[in-house]
């Protein structure tokens, strides 16, 4: 090649670069645009009883064969641990146990869907929409319960069916499909292989098809499938299930059981050992073989005169103290490994705290609980939320709203209840009761706190004030008379104190008389005319303070002096009256 030749080959490679780089910026030709509609009906093949063929389901598996599974399962060969993984929960309790304690906790749980960013009216009428067609799943807990069996495996994969219903498209159903059913791509994705036959399905069904070593199995449709890859453990899908690491204290739990079965015989059976003298011919010695079979498996025998038989008493108090150790070791490696601590499950010949195993319950089992509802609910918005928004996003003038957020509700929240809210009377009583940690009013619950309770003492009241006779006086029991118990009385101690305390702040001017009215029929189930018979004549010359001014002296010269208040004193006026209006209370009886 000559020297000018040369130099534009120089010159072409250096343009190479960057003509790829102009070329990458326009769209490729080959990528499909999203359908603007789901696909119809089911495309995974339907299982069958007489073609699904689980392995190592129940062969004895010594550890070089675990291995090999684990192997297989990191070049994507996946079919043998998803079988070895349903085995391990179904063959040992303890692990089922606590794997059964970290589902239930997030799939029985309540949940919500909270508004997404964006558009306040569509993400609100978006968040209303999602939670309507996801609570009509049928099954919709046990679809959480399959998705989240995608923490121990490594993935969970459930086919969504979608229907047209009026002017919507509709998840109507959620198929599980079974783990051992799927493989690993060269990149990490999955697709169904269903051992082989998922291939020429898909080829029927018109369906994308995979090529992966030597074998080709169907190509998960988007917007389809529910895939969770939660990624329990840091590494790849292929090895990221969270019963990885607990295959050898499995194993181990397994071996440890058949060595403690085969040793119970030795250790927990009495032993018959006879002796026969030496010249003895070859069929006594036959005969007390036989003899001692027979006084071994039901106690009776017969034998010569001459034959000696020694019992050895069993050795199994000792025997058996390895395997129990063993076996209780590999129980809290289960406990530790799902849940974090052994406290919350296992409790010592000693007992346990209650208070360590709650707050060891707090930092670490709520963490993981809680991180699995947030993967949880991350995968339903990306393969459900997601595509239902958008084949219906005519509902929302044609744009996709805001995605929800799922919530799990794993605690109650309590009702904060704070002074502004009252005063503007936005509380009802139930409400109020129940931010004080009091049960509802069986009736007249629903109602407002009336806002004149929590305003200023001094404020005046627009309601006019009613003189009521006073109430007869009770004789003081006689010296020397026994005192009757008030066993069938409608009030106790406390809440005749409280009376005393609004009749007192009434007497002294602090709470106008209405006000005092208002409070005793919204803290005590009583009527006004009742209110009215307990106030009797206290309150009625009260003079309102006016605004910036002092009392008149009138007013104050009047005022009968108050009661002993106790500790209420130093409180403020509206903190008492929300405290003597959440009181429990009973009704007064009437004659």
């Amino acid at each position: 090649m000559s020297r000018l030749g040369r130099k534009h080959s120089k010159k072409a490679a250096l343009a190479k670069p960057e003509s790829r780089a102009l070329a990458a910026v326009a769209p490729p030709s080959n990528v499909t645009p999203l359908p603007m509609r789901p696909p119809v009906g089911r495309q995974s093949p339907k299982p069958s009883i007489w073609t699904w063929v689980p392995y190592n389901s129940y062969t004895e598996l010594s550890f070089p064969q675990v291995v090999s599974i684990l192997k297989s399962a990191e070049q994507g060969y996946t079919e043998q641990w998803a079988d070895l993984a349903c085995r391990m929960r179904a063959s040992d309790d303890h692990l089922y146990s606590v794997c059964e304690t970290r589902i239930n906790a997030v799939a029985g749980a309540d949940w919500k869907l909270n508004p997404g960013q964006g558009d306040e009216r569509l993400a609100q009428l978006a968040a209303d929409d999602c939670e309507r067609v996801l609570r009509a799943i049928p099954n919709l807990k046990r679809c959480f319960r399959d998705i989240l069996d995608g923490v121990f495996v490594g993935w969970s994969v459930l086919e969504i069916i979608w229907e047209p219903r009026g002017d919507e498209w509709l998840p109507v159903e959620l198929v599980w499909l079974h783990p051992r059913r799927f493989r690993f791509a060269e990149d990490f994705s999955l697709y169904l292989w269903d051992d082989g036959r998922a291939g020429s399905a898909a080829a029927e069904l018109g369906v994308p098809t995979v090529s992966a070593r030597g074998t080709s199995g169907m190509a998960l449709t988007p917007n389809k499938y529910v895939i969770h890859v939660p990624r329990a453990l840091q590494n790849y899908p292929t090895s990221s299930g969270l019963l990885q690491s607990c295959v050898r204290p499995w194993w181990v739990k397994l071996a440890t059981t058949k060595y403690w079965l085969s040793g119970a015989e030795v250790g927990g059976n009495p032993r018959y050992i006879g002796t026969v003298p030496q010249a003895a011919p070859d069929n006594v010695f036959q005969n007390l073989q036989e003899g001692l079979e027979t006084l071994a498996s039901d106690g009776v025998a017969a034998f010569r005169e001459g034959v000696t038989i020694d019992v050895q008493a069993p050795l199994a108090q000792g025997a058996g103290s390895v395997w129990e150790a063993l076996t209780q070791r590999c129980d809290a490696a289960f406990s530790k490994a799902v849940l974090g601590s052994t406290l919350n499950v296992e409790i010592g010949d000693t007992g346990g705290a209650y208070a360590a195993a709650e707050s060891q319950g707090d930092v670490t089992i709520t963490p993981r609980i809680l991180g699995d509802a947030s993967a949880m609910w991350e995968t339903i918005a990306r393969d459900i939320l997601r595509p239902y928004l958008f084949f219906n996003r005519h509902r929302y003038g044609g744009v996709v709203p805001p995605i929800p957020r799922g919530e799990t509700i794993l605690f109650e929240t309590k009702i904060e209840v704070d002074e502004l809210l009252v005063k503007t009377g936005s509380v009802t009583k139930n409400e109020l009761r129940q931010s004080r940690g009091l049960d509802p009013l069986p009736q007249g619950g629903d109602a407002l706190v009336p806002a004149e309770i929590a305003a200023s003492p001094f404020a005046p009241s627009t309601e006019p004030t009613a003189t009521a006779p006073p109430l007869t006086p009770t004789p003081d029991v006689a010296e020397g008379q026994p005192v009757e118990k008030a066993a069938d009385a409608a009030l106790n101690g406390a809440q005749v104190e409280s009376l005393l305390e609004i009749v007192s702040r009434v007497a002294s001017g602090q709470i106008p008389r209405a006000t005092g009215i208002s409070l005793i029929t919204a803290a005590f189930p009583l009527t006004p005319q009742q209110a009215e018979q307990i106030m009797g004549p206290v309150g009625a010359g009260f003079v309102p303070t006016p605004e910036g001014g002092t009392p008149p002296v009138a007013a104050t010269q009047e005022a009968p002096a108050a009661l002993p208040l106790r500790a209420a004193l130093g409180q403020a006026p509206w903190e008492v009256a929300l405290r003597i209006a959440t009181s429990t209370s009973s009704r007064l009886p009437t004659k």
